[in-house]
């Protein structure tokens, strides 16, 4: 559960200033007042957090901290409604994600990832702010800095944001040549997946979209009934020997069907004649082969 107070390691992790510098902008610049527990340990409330994160976002777009440090809160907060995304590093935006998911402020968090979409796009948003952030938030409460609860909360929001940027996208019919997308069994995070139906539908390809936590035996029923060109696997729990052993029930049912495989994948899968998919711009690359082989 996370603690009422973050410790300065915490400050650090959450935004990537170090620590010696945190104490400087304390006692240079009297930024911060943290309190101080029984042994004299500095600890700073869900305020303060926020207040440096916002600070670090507008540093790292190089405004100075001897200027930061002379502005009221709702100064700070007017300039960086005035910052343009476009212009801004694509990291610095993390921070105001972050700090709106400390406060489970959904608003915030959908009013931010909207104004990115608007001003740098759909796959700009998310392969350069929004899945890096994911990685970070998911190490962040593997350490204990947050709860689960918060990455939970942001995980969805950016999956419904991300299920209605698809949905918004014709649907293609075909009588063959599917994209079947599922991940394996206890595979449960789904954003992965629903990225790559996201692609694959912008591209104008039919798609049939199972979602997470598929038993592989169900995969036969459906290959069965169903012309599949391409099965697509998402994996984001690394458990080798499972995973292994599901590619290789998959392999058996898959005939003639292609097999990509994406996420956390080990690269042996290599030599079973999986396609293994390491970015999304190794994914677009393969649609545009795929396309180009098909007409």
């Amino acid at each position: 559960m996370i603690s009422e107070y973050f410790s300065i390691k915490d400050i650090e992790n959450l935004t990537g200033i170090k620590s010696h510098t945190i104490r400087i902008w304390e006692t240079r610049y009297n930024i911060l007042s943290p309190d101080r527990s029984g042994t004299n340990i500095r600890q700073y409330s869900h305020l303060e957090l926020k207040k440096i994160l916002k600070i670090s976002y507008l540093n790292k777009l190089g405004y100075k901290i001897s200027k930061i440090a002379k502005m009221q809160e709702k100064e700070i907060d007017a300039l960086i409604l005035k910052i343009d995304a476009r212009f801004s590093p694509y990291s610095s935006h993390t921070d105001l994600l972050i700090s709106a998911m400390i406060d489970f402020d959904e608003v915030s968090i959908s009013t931010t990832i909207n104004t990115l979409l608007e001003q740098l796009g759909v796959e700009t948003t998310f392969e350069e702010v929004l899945f890096p952030l994911l990685v970070k938030t998911g190490i962040l409460w593997q350490t204990n800095t947050i709860q689960p609860a918060r990455e939970h909360f942001i995980s969805n929001i950016i999956l419904r944001k991300l299920q209605a940027i698809t949905e918004s996208l014709p649907s293609e019919k075909s009588k063959k040549g599917y994209f079947l997308l599922f991940q394996f069994q206890h595979e449960m995070h789904e954003i992965g997946l629903q990225y790559a139906h996201y692609l694959l539908r912008k591209n104008q390809l039919p798609v049939i979209y199972i979602g997470t936590s598929l038993p592989i035996e169900d995969i036969q029923e459906i290959l069965d009934e169903k012309d599949i060109s391409v099965i697509y696997v998402h994996s984001v729990i690394n458990v080798q020997d499972k995973y292994l052993e599901n590619i290789e029930k998959l392999i058996q049912y898959k005939k003639n069907t292609a097999l990509w495989a994406g996420g956390l994948t080990p690269e042996i899968i290599t030599t079973m004649g999986v396609t293994r998919i390491t970015s999304a711009e190794e994914f677009r690359q393969l649609i545009t082969t795929y396309k180009a082989e098909k007409k």
